[in-house]
C-alpha cells in the first residue's frame, strides 16, 4: 500500500476519513467535503447533515435539483426537452447531443436496463448519446471515486475507495488534501436515468455537453463563469464529474477542463471541455445563450471591421 495516501487516512487532521472504518458521522465531520466557503453556498439547495452510515467515506452531500417522488412526468407539466435540446445543440453548434441525467428512487417504466459492466461512471456519457437507458447504482462501481461523487454510498465500496484515493496521492496525481474536498451527489438513489437530452423521459438532473473552445467561451459567458466579478467561479478538474455535484449545488452552469480518467473512457477528443447545466435552469441557459451568441455577433463584426481598417492602412 502506498504509504503516503496511508498517512493521509489515519491523520487526526482528517478525522471524516478515520470514521470511513468506524461508522457514520454528520456532515461537519465528513470527508470528501466543500469547504464553508463553497461555491453556491446561497443558492437554497440543501446539504444533508443526516450521519452518513452507508461504507465509505461520507461526503457533503449535494441535493439534485428535482426530488424524486414519482419517476414519471405528466405530459404538459415539464419543460420541454426537445425544445430546449434544440436551443443548445444550435447556439453552440454541438457536434454531440446534448445528455440528460436524471438521478431516481426506482427504475422508470419502459426505460432499458443496463446489466453489463461499464469501466466508469463517465463512461455512460457517451453511451447516452444514443439511446435512453437506466443505469442501476452498482453498474457505477468499477470507478469507486465516480460512484462516491454520483452519490452511491449504498455500495460497498470501502476498499477499493481506500485503493483508488492512495493510488492518486501516491503518483502524485492528488494532493493529500484534495480527496477530502471532493463533492459528491446529495441522495443515494437506486440509479441514473441516461440519454439525449431530447428524448429523456424525466425532468434532467443535470445536462452534460461536450465543447470546444469556442463553445465553450459561450458556454461561460452565457453562464457567469468567466464574469469578472467576486462570484465568477472559473473552469474545475479532476475529476470531472464532481462538476456534476456541484452544478447541482450552484444551480449554475459549471465548466471542466476535464480528467485524465475521463478522456480515457470517454474517449473525447482532446480538444473538447465538459460543460454541466443544472437540468433546472437548463431552459432560461439556452435563451441567456441565445443573449450571449448575438453579443459575440456584434463584437465579432465591430473586431472584423477593425481588422480590415488597420490591414489596409498598414499597406499603404
Amino acid at each position: 500500500m502506498l504509504s503516503g495516501a496511508r498517512k493521509f487516512f489515519s491523520s487526526p487532521a482528517h478525522p471524516a476519513l478515520i470514521a470511513t472504518h468506524t461508522g457514520g458521522q454528520t456532515l461537519k465531520q465528513s470527508g470528501f467535503a466543500l469547504g464553508p466557503q463553497s461555491k453556491g453556498a446561497a443558492s437554497g439547495v440543501q446539504a444533508s447533515t443526516a450521519p452518513h452510515n452507508g461504507p465509505g467515506p461520507a461526503s457533503r452531500r449535494l441535493t439534485p435539483s428535482v426530488t424524486r417522488t414519482d419517476v414519471t412526468i405528466q405530459k404538459g407539466n415539464h419543460m420541454d426537452l426537445k425544445g430546449t435540446a434544440d436551443r443548445l445543440e444550435d447556439l453552440l453548434g454541438l457536434q454531440s447531443p446534448a445528455i440528460a441525467l436524471a438521478f431516481v428512487d426506482r427504475p422508470p417504466d419502459a426505460v432499458k436496463e443496463f446489466t453489463g459492466e461499464a469501466p466508469s461512471a463517465c463512461s455512460f456519457w457517451r453511451s447516452a448519446e444514443t439511446g435512453v437507458f437506466f443505469a442501476p447504482a452498482r453498474s457505477h462501481g468499477n470507478c469507486a471515486v465516480g460512484a462516491m461523487v454520483m452519490g452511491f454510498s449504498s455500495i460497498d465500496l470501502r476498499e477499493s475507495l481506500t485503493e483508488s484515493v492512495e493510488m492518486m496521492v501516491g503518483s502524485s496525481y492528488l494532493t493529500p488534501e484534495e480527496p477530502a474536498n471532493i463533492p459528491s451527489v446529495a441522495e443515494d438513489r437506486a440509479g441514473i436515468v441516461y440519454g439525449p437530452l431530447r428524448d429523456c423521459p424525466l425532468e434532467p438532473d443535470v445536462v452534460l455537453v461536450w465543447l470546444s473552445p469556442a463553445q465553450a467561451m459561450l458556454f461561460g459567458e452565457a453562464g457567469g463563469n468567466v464574469a469578472w466579478s467576486d462570484s465568477s467561479t472559473g473552469v474545475l478538474g479532476r475529476p470531472a464529474c464532481a462538476a456534476l455535484p456541484l452544478a447541482l449545488e450552484s444551480l449554475r452552469p459549471e465548466l471542466s477542463l476535464g480528467c485524465i480518467g475521463m478522456r480515457t473512457f470517454t474517449e473525447v477528443s482532446d480538444d473538447h471541455l465538459l460543460g454541466v447545466l443544472p437540468g433546472a435552469v437548463a431552459a432560461s441557459f439556452a435563451e441567456s445563450l441565445r443573449a450571449t451568441k448575438d453579443a459575440n455577433g456584434r463584437m465579432a463584426a465591430h473586431y472584423q471591421e477593425r481588422k480590415q481598417t488597420i490591414s489596409h492602412l498598414s499597406r499603404t
